[in-house]
């Protein structure tokens, strides 16, 4: 699966923004407020198919105190969250308005076509939207409340391809409610380098028998820069990682930031990956048979998406594809 088109409203920092055609690798021209808000508002979308995904986003967009645990409401899909401070939410949202909106348009990958079309002896409609292509468009609105700590959140628009179904609670067909929980783990949005997190993070799949694989795949990325890297115990029982039997350290922190991003692309099973002004050596994370995503998208200064509000309004934007 892939985001195929993202349409955004309400944000402080992007009002209103559209792009469509997106390809596999898309670079959004950044750092910026405008690139952060546009990977604030994906995360936003995809935090609303699950609580832990929306705790995550909470914690990312600094709405939370240290160790606050917010209230979050709806199984399986978050419907409200709320937090103490009232104050941080108001430079989030374009001033005067509380509600903000996403719109993704997903390519669907095979496992996720066959999840639609095993229902489609249910759901007659289903037949003739997968016939004419099978592209799915789902909308998602968050509004916050007048006090500003609390969020409620809607699943607003369901589309197969350009044919619409209900999305009321009441109303929501059981096989949407299925279709939403197969696209939980799909995105992923890399964070910073953690010397203390990431040796455990490879330690496990490394031990898992079913996700070994993904291990593997993750050192291979890392040799040609950093030979042989595999996690082992150090004092005490705690993991480590090390370069050809020796401290990974010892390269330096630039060798935790390529092995914590090709953890982020091989050990996480998301489809998307976001990275906040990231290396380009990751597109080739969507490179070959063997790839571990369908899609990144890189903030860095010659991207080719530029979200940048326009003193006339930003335009509904087409991606023109790779460079060169």
């Amino acid at each position: 699966m892939y985001i195929s088109a993202i349409e955004v409203q309400g944000l402080r920092d992007l009002p209103r923004f559209a792009a469509r055609d997106l390809d596999r690798v898309v670079t959004i021209r950044g750092p910026s407020p405008a690139a952060t808000a546009l990977g604030d508002a994906v995360e936003l979308f995809f935090g609303a198919l699950s609580a832990p995904a929306l705790l995550r986003f909470l914690h990312r967009v600094e709405l939370l105190q240290p160790d606050e645990e917010p209230e979050i409401l709806g199984e399986p899909h978050p419907v409200q969250a709320s937090w103490r401070d009232r104050k941080a939410a108001e430079v989030q949202v374009v001033q005067g308005e509380r509600s903000r909106s996403v719109t993704l348009e997903l390519a669907l990958d095979p496992p996720l076509f066959r999840t639609l079309s095993d229902q489609a002896a249910r759901e007659p409609r289903l037949v003739s939207a997968l016939g004419a292509g099978g592209a799915v468009r789902i909308s998602v609105g968050a509004l916050l409340a007048t006090s500003m700590d609390a969020m409620a959140i809607t699943l607003t628009g369901f589309e197969v391809g350009g044919e619409r179904f209900p999305t009321a609670e009441a109303e929501r067909p059981a096989w949407m409610k299925h279709f939403l929980a197969t696209l939980v783990h799909r995105f992923h949005r890399a964070g910073p380098a953690s010397a203390t997190d990431l040796p455990q993070r490879v330690l496990d799949v490394a031990l898992s028998r079913d996700r070994h694989a993904a291990f593997l795949g993750w050192q291979r990325a890392l040799a040609p820069h950093l030979g042989p890297v595999r996690p082992a115990l150090g004092p005490g029982g705690r993991p480590t990682l090390l370069s050809e039997d020796l401290p990974l350290r010892r390269h330096g922190p630039a060798a935790l930031a390529r092995a914590s991003l090709a953890a982020d692309a091989w050990l996480d099973p998301a489809d998307v990956l976001w990275v906040d002004d990231g290396p380009e050596w990751i597109e080739q994370a969507v490179e070959g048979e063997d790839s571990p995503l369908e899609q990144v998208f890189r903030t860095c200064p010659d991207g080719v998406l530029d979200p940048t509000p326009r003193a006339d309004g930003p335009l509904p934007l087409r991606h023109p594809g790779p460079r060169g």
